[in-house]
């Protein structure tokens, strides 16, 4: 008779076992493997919300400086016209005005009529009308020969015709226009 051993023997113990544990053992790496893809993606999502959280805090403290930046820019502007009309205040407040206003028209022939001044930065424009051209040259001359005046030109000159009134009796009459820049004499012009 032979002996038959029932048991079987080690190797296939261990095989039999290794053929049991490893479906085990690969749900066991598989769930492993799905926990820390789980981490990660929670941990991603975290960095993410709390970047973009991060950002919109940022994006507010942006927008607030832009509304006080804008507000120093406006206060700025404010100083700076605030300046210039200070700058022009003084500077108008100086009476060089009526004096100088006061030689022109003692310089200008009874045929020449101002019609309109402006003065800028210390430099007088005056447009005025004449019916001649002689006291037109006349003006010119005395305006040179003041003394008083500097950079006296003369230009745009126009001969242009005026209707007269029914009271002169009906027709045109001739006239010449032109304008006078001058500036008086220590003004400094920019």
């Amino acid at each position: 008779m032979w002996p038959v051993n029932l048991l079987p023997d080690a190797s296939t113990r261990r095989r039999q076992q290794l053929q049991t544990a490893l479906p085990r053992l690969l749900l066991l790496a598989a769930s492993l493997w799905l926990l820390l893809l789980a981490v990660g993606y929670a941990w991603a999502y975290w960095q993410l919300q709390t970047t973009l959280k991060l950002a919109e805090e940022r994006e507010d403290a942006v927008q607030a400086l832009e509304a006080i930046a804008r507000q120093v820019l406006e206060v700025q502007q404010l100083d700076a016209r605030r300046r210039e009309l200070q700058a022009l205040i003084q500077q108008n407040s100086t009476p060089t005005l009526t004096p100088t206003l006061n030689l022109v028209t003692s310089l200008m022939p009874p045929a020449v009529t101002a019609r309109q001044l402006s003065v800028e930065q210390g430099q007088f424009t005056l447009t005025c009308e004449s019916t001649a051209l002689e006291p037109i040259g006349q003006f010119y001359s005395n305006l040179q020969g003041s003394g008083q005046l500097t950079g006296v030109t003369l230009s745009a000159l126009k001969r242009l015709e005026r209707a007269t009134s029914v009271a002169d009796g009906p027709g045109i009459t001739p006239y010449y226009a032109f304008t006078v820049t001058f500036s008086q004499r220590g003004e400094k012009l920019p």
